[in-house]
């Protein structure tokens, strides 16, 4: 991890929402994982929300956390604004609040 990256781990581990950005190969996604494995280890069975700007980006991340957490405990949804409604808003909020994974 080189300095920057140390910065913004500590940065993040110090606030409640932390914003990582940077140009392609700056090691958003490695940051990313690893704060979520940090996380992960203090906040137990918890859910760890994760919001990208690309699909890629989530891609990215997901295909890195598969191995660490399975993929039976990861949630991916990249729906366009018009097929994500109000109703599976909702039904998503049920389901993360209950600490269950929907299987559909």
């Amino acid at each position: 991890m080189d300095e920057s990256q140390k910065e913004a781990f500590e940065y993040a581990c110090e606030t409640k929402l932390a914003i990582i950005q940077g140009p392609p190969g700056c090691g958003k996604t490695y940051i990313g994982v690893k704060l979520a494995q940090f996380l992960m280890t203090i906040l137990a069975d918890q859910p760890i929300l994760v919001l990208t700007y690309k699909n890629h980006a989530l891609d990215e991340f997901l295909k890195h956390m598969i191995p660490i957490c399975g993929l039976d405990n990861l949630i991916r949804i990249g729906l366009s604004l018009f097929h994500f409604t109000f109703r599976s808003a909702i039904r998503l909020f049920s389901f993360l609040h209950r600490g269950t994974i929907p299987r559909t």
